[in-house]
C-alpha cells in the first residue's frame, strides 16, 4: 500500500472540489499546526506534526470530511543510551456536530475512523574497546493500524482550537538492543491550532 500517494492524490481531488465548488458556504478547508505527546506518561515524549482536513457541512451545526495528518514523536527524551522516533502518518474520515453556534464563535465534539500509517526507529551509539564509536539506526516497527479519534473543538472567527484522542492498537516490535523488544502502545493526543477558509459565516445553532 503506497500509503503517501494515496494521500496525495486525496488532497488534490478534495481542493479541485474545493477551489470549483459553486455551492457558497457548504465546503471549507481546514489546516492546521498539531502539539502533543503519547498518553504513556512515565515516560517523556513531544511530538510536532500538522493536519489539513477539508469537509463539508451537511447541515448548518454537521460536517463529514476527511483528514490527512502528518505527525512525528520524539519518544523518551530524557534516555541518554538511544534516541527513539515515531512517525505517524494517518488518513481518515471525520464527522462533527457543533453544540452551539453564535456569530462569531462555535464548540464542537467529532471524530473520525481510518488508517494509521507507522515509522518507529531508533538511534544509539556503539562503543569498542579499541575507541571506535559507531552510531547505528534501526526501523523496529513499519506499518499500518485502524485507528479512532475523538475530538473537541472552538472557532471563533475564521480560528480553530481543538484536542485530539487517538486510540490505535499496539504493536509487537523486536530491536537487536535487548532492551527494545516487546509492544508498543498507540495512544497520544494532540493539540490543534489553524485556521480554516469558507464554511460561510456561523449561524446560531437550530435545536
Amino acid at each position: 500500500m503506497d500509503f503517501k500517494r494515496i494521500a496525495y492524490l486525496i488532497i488534490l481531488q478534495l481542493l479541485s472540489h474545493f477551489l470549483y465548488s459553486q455551492e457558497h458556504g457548504k465546503l471549507r478547508m481546514d489546516v492546521s499546526v498539531d502539539v502533543g505527546r503519547g498518553l504513556a506518561f512515565n515516560q517523556l515524549d513531544f511530538g510536532v506534526g500538522a493536519s489539513l482536513n477539508p469537509s463539508y457541512l451537511i447541515l448548518d451545526n454537521q460536517k463529514i470530511g476527511i483528514n490527512v495528518s502528518v505527525f512525528a514523536i520524539l519518544k523518551n527524551i530524557e534516555n541518554k543510551e538511544y534516541t527513539e522516533r515515531q512517525a505517524i502518518s494517518s488518513i481518515l474520515g471525520t464527522y462533527d456536530f457543533y453544540l452551539g453556534k453564535q456569530e462569531n464563535f462555535a464548540f464542537s465534539l467529532g471524530g473520525g475512523l481510518g488508517i494509521y500509517q507507522f515509522n518507529h526507529d531508533i538511534s544509539y551509539l556503539l562503543f569498542y574497546s579499541n575507541g571506535n564509536i559507531i552510531s547505528k539506526r534501526e526501523t523496529i516497527f513499519s506499518g499500518n493500524k485502524p485507528g479512532l479519534m475523538i475530538r473537541p473543538g472552538l472557532e471563533f472567527g475564521k480560528f480553530r482550537l481543538g484536542l485530539e484522542l487517538n486510540f490505535v492498537p499496539s504493536y509487537s516490535y523486536e530491536s537487536s538492543m535487548a532492551t527494545q523488544a516487546g509492544s508498543m502502545d498507540n495512544l497520544f493526543f494532540k493539540w490543534n491550532l489553524g485556521v480554516f477558509i469558507g464554511g460561510g459565516r456561523h449561524k446560531k445553532a437550530r435545536w
